[in-house]
């Protein structure tokens, strides 16, 4: 019995670095964020004819946004008898945005009044981590 915990606890801790070894590292927390990308448009006071014009008072709506949720890298932070790993990732989603309001759809003539934007969707992945103990060594 005592072999088969001595196996099952090596086998638990394999690839874990042994104290002697550790990095003292720390997986930092990334806050959640958006992140627009594309042309910028104004939406708000302003005219469109035929594409042409535009907004010259109110918000800025870009073509996309980016939405990278909340998660850990791995960036040298320290914390003593610890290692950080990669975990797995975590999805990034998108969604397009344009002026909207009353502005005629295919003809372009209107005033654009507000930023309106489409569903969320997957546009990828990025590694998430996670801060781990390290083993001890005797």
């Amino acid at each position: 019995m005592r072999n088969l915990l001595g196996i099952l606890a090596t086998c638990l801790l394999a690839g874990a670095p042994l104290a002697q070894e550790c990095p003292d590292e720390k997986a930092t927390n990334v806050d959640a964020r958006i992140d627009p990308q594309g042309h910028k448009s104004t939406c708000g006071f302003g005219f469109v004819l035929f594409g042409i014009g535009g907004g010259i008072l109110g918000e800025d709506c870009y073509r996309q946004e980016f939405l990278y949720p909340a998660h850990q890298e791995c960036q040298g932070e320290q914390l003593a008898f610890h290692y950080c790993e990669t975990e797995g990732n975590v999805e990034v989603r998108l969604r397009e945005c344009h002026c909207g309001g009353a502005v005629i759809p295919f003809l372009q003539i209107g005033v654009p009044t507000d930023c309106e934007c489409g569903d969320w969707v997957n546009a990828g992945q990025i590694e998430d981590a996670q801060t781990r103990y390290c083993t001890v060594s005797s």
